[in-house]
C-alpha cells in the first residue's frame, strides 16, 4: 500500500455522455491504486539501500571531507525520507488526475537539449537534467513495447483521446523520474548533488527497473476492462537498411607494417610517453650543441651519497645533468659494442661485491665517471674517441632518472638505496631499447614502477613484511644475470607481483581488522562522551548525596552509553534513560510537599527502570541491585527528612566501569573544544580535511622519523587513525593535536598518494628541470 493514499477524485464530467462512463471512475481508481501499490515497496527498498551505500562510500572516501559528506547525507536522507515519499506519491496522483480530466499542463521547463544555451541555468541543475534524461531514455528503451499500447489505452479514458496522446504518459518513465526529482527538491534544505546522484542510481535500480512489470499489469488490467483489447504489444519489425554496394576497406594498422623486433612485449606506443621522451632528448641535445658543452668534465653537479632523507646536490637541483666536455681531439665515437662491454665490466665488478655495495646508495655522477674511465682504459687508439650525442643523452637521462629516485621524498631511504643499484643494468637496457622511456607497459619499466610504489607503501625500518628483502633479491638477480636478455624482466616482474599480492592480502586483512577495532572503539568513545555530557547536565548546579552522584557518574553513565550504542540518541529508549537520570537527581534534592507527593507516586516506576537499566550492564548481581535500590530509597527519605548524617553514610559500592576499562581512556581521549583553536590551527585543520587517505606523515621521535600512513578519520570524535606499513594500528590523534604538531614541525606531511608511476613522474620532472636550465632560470627543485 502507498504511504500516502491519493485523494478520491470523481470521474471527469466530460465522460458523462459516453456509454462506458460508469465503468471508468472505478477503473481509473484501480489503475492509480495499482501504480501506487507497485511503486511503494520498490521505493522503500531504495531508501533501505541508502545507508549501506553511503556507508560503503564513506569507508572508501578519498579524504575526510568526502567522508563527512556521506555521513551527513546519510542523516539528512533519514530525516527527509517520509516527506520525500509523501511528496512523490502526491505528485504522481495529482498528475494522473489532471491527465484524466484533460487539464494537465506540460512542464514549461525545456528539455536538456534546449537548455544547453541558457546562461542562467546553474551547473548542478544542468548536470541533474542530463543524468535524469539518460535514466529516462534507458527505461523507455527497455519498456518501449509496453508503453505504446498503454499510452493509447490510457488516452482512451480521457475526454479528448487525441489530445491526451500528445501528452507524456502520467505513469511513464519521465513522469516518475520527475516526480522523484521534485520530491527531492521539495525540502527546505536540498540534498547535495553527490547524494542526489546516488539516490538516482538506487532509484533507477529499484523503481525504474521494475516498471516493465507495472506496465504489463496495467495493460492487462485495461484489456480485461475492454479498453482497446485488439492492440498488439509486439514490437514492429525493425527496418534493416541495405548494405552499400561497396564499402571502403579499413586501413591496416600501422603496427602491422612495422618491422617486429625480437621482443616479447607489444609495439603499441604511448603517444604521450613518446612526446615526453622526444621533448627531453631534444632539450638534452641542445645542451650538447649549445652552451651546455662548456660546463666542464667534473661531477660536481651530481647527486651526493648521503643516506638521510634524500641525496643532496651541490648546485641545488637533484637531477641536473652532468655534461663532461668533449676531449681535445677525437678519432670518432665509441661503438655500441664498446659501450656495452664497458658497462658489462662495471656490472661484473658490482656483482662480485654486491652484498657490501647494497648497503649504500649508488651515485649517478660517480658511475658516469667510472664509465668514462673504463672506456678510456679499454681504448687502444692514440686519440681518444667520444660518445655519440645520442648515447650521451641516454646516459645523462638514466643518470637523472636514478637521481630522481634518490631524492623522491615518498620513498624510504632503504628502498632508495636498493633501487639505486639498478642504474647500470637499466642503462644497458636503455641504450639498446628506447621503448623503456616510451612504453608504459614495458616489463622493465613496470618492474621499477611496481617496486617503487610498493616501497612507498609497505617498506618499514624493521622490514617485518620481508618486502625490502624481496626487492633486494630482485635487484641482485638483475645485476648478476642480466646481459641483453630483456625477457628476464617479464619473469622478474611476475615473481615480484605474485609476492606483492600475497603481502597485500595479509596487510589489507590486518588493516581491515585494525579499522574495525578503531571504528568500534570510536563509537564507544563517542557514546560514552555523549552519556557523560548528559550526566553533567543533570548534575549541574545540584549538590547531590555521594551515593546518588556515584550512581549517576559510574553506573547510569554506562547504561546511557549502551543505549546510545544500540539505538542512538534519537530513540525513545535514550530519552527515557535520560529522564530517569533527571528524576533520580531531582528526587535527592529538598522538595516541596507537592513535589514529595509526586515523587511518591513515581517512585515504583522509577525504581523499576533503574533496576532494568543496571541489569543491562551485567556487572552487578541481582542481590547487589536490590541492595542498591534500597539505598536509593533510603537516600531519598533521608534527604527529604533533612538527615545529613544518614545521607553521608550511604555509598553506591559499584564495581569498576567495564566500558571505561575497555576504553583505557587517557587525557588524549578528551574531545578538543573547537572554540579553543587559533586561526592558524583552524587553517591547518582545513588543509587536513582535504588530504586523501593514504597520505604519508613523518612523526619525529627520539631523533628519528617514523613514517605512518593516514588510514581513517572519525567525523564523530574528529580523530585521525595512522597505521604503519604492516597494517598495524600505530596511533590515533585528535584533529586539533595533529594540526598543532604539523604547525610546530614535530609531524611532517611527506606527500599524498599518487597513481602516477615513478618513471612518468621522473621524466616529467626532468623535462621541467631542463626547460628551466635552458631559460637560464634557477631551478627551485
Amino acid at each position: 500500500m502507498s504511504h500516502t493514499p491519493p485523494p478520491d477524485l470523481s470521474a471527469p464530467s466530460a465522460l458523462a455522455g459516453r456509454s462506458i462512463q460508469p465503468r471508468f471512475g472505478q477503473l481509473e481508481q484501480a489503475c492509480r491504486q495499482q501504480v501506487m501499490n507497485h511503486l511503494d515497496p520498490y521505493l522503500t527498498r531504495t531508501f533501505e539501500q541508502v545507508d549501506d551505500t553511503l556507508f560503503a562510500l564513506a569507508d572508501k572516501a578519498a579524504n575526510n571531507r568526502e567522508q563527512v559528506l556521506f555521513f551527513d547525507g546519510m542523516r539528512e536522507v533519514r530525516k527527509q525520507r517520509t516527506a520525500i515519499v509523501r511528496h512523490f506519491h502526491q505528485q504522481l496522483s495529482s498528475d494522473f488526475a489532471a491527465y484524466l480530466s484533460g487539464s494537465r499542463v506540460e512542464s514549461a521547463v525545456p528539455p536538456p537539449s534546449a537548455r544547453d544555451q541558457l546562461s542562467l541555468v546553474a551547473h548542478e541543475e544542468h548536470e541533474e537534467d542530463l543524468l535524469l534524461d539518460k535514466l529516462v531514455k534507458r527505461c523507455q528503451s527497455h519498456c518501449a513495447t509496453l508503453l505504446r499500447p498503454l499510452e493509447q489505452r490510457l488516452a482512451h479514458l480521457c475526454p479528448a483521446p487525441q489530445a491526451a496522446l500528445q501528452q507524456a504518459l502520467p505513469f511513464g518513465p519521465r513522469a516518475i523520474a520527475e516526480a522523484f526529482r521534485q520530491a527531492l527538491a521539495g525540502e527546505p534544505l536540498p540534498l547535495p548533488l553527490t547524494i542526489r546522484r546516488i539516490l538516482y542510481e538506487l532509484f533507477e535500480q529499484q523503481v525504474m527497473g521494475s516498471l516493465d512489470s507495472l506496465y504489463a499489469t496495467l495493460n492487462q488490467q485495461l484489456i480485461e476492462a475492454g479498453i482497446l483489447p485488439q492492440l498488439s504489444d509486439k514490437p514492429p519489425r525493425p527496418h534493416r537498411p541495405s548494405a552499400p554496394a561497396s564499402a571502403p576497406s579499413s586501413p591496416q594498422p600501422v603496427t602491422e607494417s612495422r618491422q617486429r623486433r625480437n621482443d616479447n612485449w607489444p609495439e603499441a606506443v604511448d603517444s604521450s610517453g613518446e612526446q615526453l621522451f622526444r621533448g627531453v632528448t631534444q632539450l638534452l641535445s641542445r645542451r650538447h650543441t649549445g652552451t651546455g658543452t662548456g660546463t666542464g668534465t667534473g661531477t660536481g653537479t651530481g647527486t651526493g651519497t648521503g643516506t638521510g632523507t634524500g641525496t643532496g646536490n651541490s648546485v641545488g637541483d637533484p637531477i641536473t645533468p652532468v655534461n663532461p666536455g668533449p676531449p681535445p681531439a677525437s678519432s670518432g665515437t665509441y661503438s655500441a659494442d664498446e659501450l656495452m662491454a664497458a658497462l658489462t665490466r662495471l656490472q661484473q665488478v658490482t656483482a662480485h661485491k654486491i652484498t657490501q655495495e647494497m648497503q649504500r646508495p649508488q651515485d649517478a655522477g660517480q658511475l658516469k665517471a667510472r664509465l668514462y674511465a673504463e672506456l678510456e682504459a679499454a681504448c687502444t687508439l692514440p686519440e681518444r674517441p667520444q660518445l655519440s650525442d645520442e648515447d650521451a643523452d641516454i646516459i645523462d637521462l638514466v643518470g637523472m632518472l636514478f637521481a630522481f629516485i634518490l631524492d623522491d621524498p615518498a620513498l624510504p631511504d632503504r628502498c632508495k638505496t636498493v633501487l639505486s643499484h639498478l642504474h647500470t643494468p637499466y642503462l644497458k637496457l636503455a641504450l639498446r631499447d628506447r621503448r623503456l622511456f616510451t612504453h608504459g607497459d614495458h616489463p622493465a619499466r613496470r618492474l621499477l614502477d611496481s617496486m617503487a610504489k610498493a616501497g612507498t607503501r609497505f617498506v618499514e625500518d624493521s622490514d617485518a613484511s620481508g618486502l625490502l628483502a624481496k626487492m633486494q633479491e630482485i635487484v641482485e638477480r638483475i645485476i648478476q644475470d642480466f646481459s641483453e636478455d630483456r625477457a628476464r624482466f617479464s619473469l622478474l616482474l611476475e615473481d615480484f607481483e605474485a609476492h606483492l599480492r600475497r603481502l597485500q592480502q595479509r596487510i589489507e586483512l590486518r588493516e581491515r581488522r585494525t579499522l574495525d577495532t578503531a571504528r568500534g572503539r570510536d563509537r564507544l568513545l563517542a557514546a560514552r562522551s555523549q552519556a557523560a555530557q548528559q550526566i553533567r547536565q543533570v548534575l549541574h548546579d545540584r549538590a547531590l548525596p555521594r551515593l546518588m552522584q556515584e550512581l549517576l557518574e559510574n553506573g547510569w553513565r554506562d547504561v546511557l552509553t549502551l543505549i546510545h550504542l544500540r539505538t542512538g540518541e534519537q530513540s525513545e529508549e535514550w530519552q527515557s534513560a535520560c529522564q530517569v537520570a533527571e528524576q533520580l537527581a531531582w528526587s535527592c534534592t529538598p522538595l516541596s510537599r507537592n513535589d514529595r507527593e509526586r515523587m511518591q507516586r513515581a517512585r515504583l516506576a522509577l525504581l523499576e527502570q533503574l533496576r532494568e537499566g543496571l541489569q543491562q550492564l551485567g556487572s552487578l548481581p541481582e542481590a547487589d541491585i536490590r541492595g542498591l535500590l534500597q539505598d536509593v530509597v533510603a537516600c531519598q527519605h533521608a534527604v527529604q527528612a533533612r538527615q545529613p548524617e544518614l545521607v553521608a553514610g550511604l555509598q553506591a559500592r559499584l564495581p569498576k566501569s567495564l566500558l571505561g576499562t575497555k576504553l583505557q581512556a587517557g587525557p588524549e581521549d578528551e574531545l578538543p573544544a573547537s572554540d579553543a583553536l587559533t586561526e592558524e590551527l583552524e587553517a591547518q585543520l582545513q588543509q587536513l580535511q582535504a588530504l586523501p587517505f593514504g597520505s604519508l606523515f613523518g612523526f619525529h621521535e627520539d631523533g628519528q622519523m617514523r613514517r605512518l600512513r593516514l588510514s581513517w578519520f572519525s567525523p564523530a570524535t574528529r580523530r585521525y587513525l595512522f597505521i604503519d606499513p604492516s597494517g598495524e594500528h600505530n596511533r590515533t590523534w585528535p584533529a586539533a593535536r595533529l594540526a598543532q604538531a604539523l604547525h610546530d614541525g614535530s609531524v611532517q606531511l611527506l606527500g599524498e598518494p599518487t597513481d602516477t608511476p615513478l618513471m612518468e613522474r621522473a621524466l616529467q620532472a626532468i623535462y621541467r628541470v631542463l626547460q628551466r636550465l635552458e631559460e637560464d632560470q634557477p631551478a627551485d627543485g
